[in-house]
């Protein structure tokens, strides 16, 4: 699954870039800073894009993106210990932002 997940992203990241660029040469010929600033915005996207499969295809794990735990095996102890989540199968108070806890029901 990892990989096919990487190659849609470089995919997708690689069209964000050429039509940004596309976008932004277009709105220089014709002085238009509008698209220019679009083609910009669609530049963040796409350089997302390229980054979250170059994490996939290198096995970076994702830490950037705070995903460690999720990326993790998906066992119950990584359930667990995310905040404000509890595992359906543990009698576990459920733990919030702050020191504060809801019991299990």
């Amino acid at each position: 699954m990892c990989c096919e997940v990487a190659v849609l992203n470089l995919f997708t990241g690689f069209v964000g870039v050429v039509a940004a660029v596309t976008q932004m040469v277009q709105g220089n010929s014709q002085g238009d800073l509008g698209q220019i600033r679009g083609g910009g915005f669609i530049l963040l996207f796409a350089f997302t894009y390229l980054w979250v499969a170059a994490n996939n295809f290198l096995n970076a794990g994702g830490r950037a993106f705070g995903w460690s735990e999720c990326r993790s095996g998906g066992g119950s102890r990584g359930h667990r210990d995310r905040v404000g989540v509890r595992d359906p199968a543990a009698r576990e108070p459920v733990r919030l932002l702050g020191n504060r806890t809801l019991a299990p029901g």
